[in-house]
């Protein structure tokens, strides 16, 4: 808990590099739990140290982790963002078919 309460508070005092490196380290050591929170926890500074690219990995390990389809179209948007239309297009899909999500249609929407 503490790590991940540093790697929030970082986010809090608009750091997100420092949260990044601090959850990616301690992510992949075992110090931090691999789950779905902490995962979106660092996808989220990636996101907003702008760096699509580094956020993809933890955005689909919490997707992969989550109860519900929500975590692939946040992945999907991702993808979009960086104009990779077959791999949102999947995401997309794995959202739908996961299920369990607020707006289904915005997810029928971008897949379109």
């Amino acid at each position: 808990p503490g790590r991940f309460q540093l790697a929030q508070l970082w986010m809090f005092f608009d750091n997100p590099d420092r949260a990044a490196r601090l959850m990616e380290r301690h992510l992949k050591d075992g110090k931090v739990a691999s789950k779905k929170e902490n995962w979106e926890l660092l996808a989220n500074a990636y996101i907003a140290s702008r760096d699509i690219n580094k956020s993809i990995d933890p955005l689909t390990k919490a997707a992969e982790l989550s109860s519900d389809g929500e975590g692939f179209l946040r992945l999907a948007q991702a993808y979009l963002e960086r104009e990779n239309w077959q791999q949102a297009y999947s995401a997309l899909e794995n959202a739908i078919q996961k299920g369990g999500l607020k707006n289904r249609g915005q997810a029928y929407l971008l897949e379109g």
